[in-house]
């Protein structure tokens, strides 16, 4: 899962063959009205992104921008629909996160408050290491891939241990 704008291709890059499908929030509408009524489930695949509904992902990499410290809400609003799909589809799936932001923390207020937002799915959020992006708008090139070495290293970094992550244990 990719959100809007941060680099798909720098994504692609790191992760490998294995980066196959990305599902943008801004190529979606959001539903703000209340579901289910009268005891009915109802689930807009079209916003939760049918990768996540059917469980076939083997691992979710969310890549999201900081405005006013905070991710957008459109990002919020996708994860209370991605709740309402029964079976827990994100329980013990591995998600690492990265940000970028206008400002030079690259955006960690996002990243803190997405990682309060997944707890409740008790998906496998990595730890680190922490891909922040500063000044975003100059952080990368013309064909989406990063410019910087030093956040080049980190999000390869952190594609590795995702990639560990979301292979089947051994034995």
């Amino acid at each position: 899962m990719v959100a809007d704008g941060l680099g798909a291709q720098a994504l692609k890059a790191q992760f490998g063959d294995r980066f196959q499908d990305q599902w943008q929030i801004a190529d979606r509408h959001v539903l703000v009205q209340q579901q289910p009524q009268h005891g009915q489930q109802h689930v807009d695949r079209n916003l939760v992104g049918d990768q996540l509904v059917d469980q076939a992902a083997d691992a979710v990499v969310i890549a999201t921008p900081e405005y006013n410290k905070a991710p957008p809400g459109v990002l919020k609003n996708a994860l209370d629909w991605v709740s309402r799909v029964p079976g827990a589809v994100w329980r013990d799936r591995p998600v690492a996160i990265v940000s970028a932001a206008a400002g030079r923390a690259g955006g960690e207020r996002a990243q803190y408050a997405l990682r309060l937002w997944l707890m409740p799915f008790r998906a496998r959020v990595l730890p680190g290491p922490e891909v922040l992006v500063a000044d975003a708008a100059n952080a990368f090139a013309e064909d989406g891939r990063l410019v910087s070495e030093r956040y080049d290293r980190a999000l390869g970094e952190l594609m590795a241990d995702l990639r560990r992550m979301s292979l089947p244990p051994e034995g």
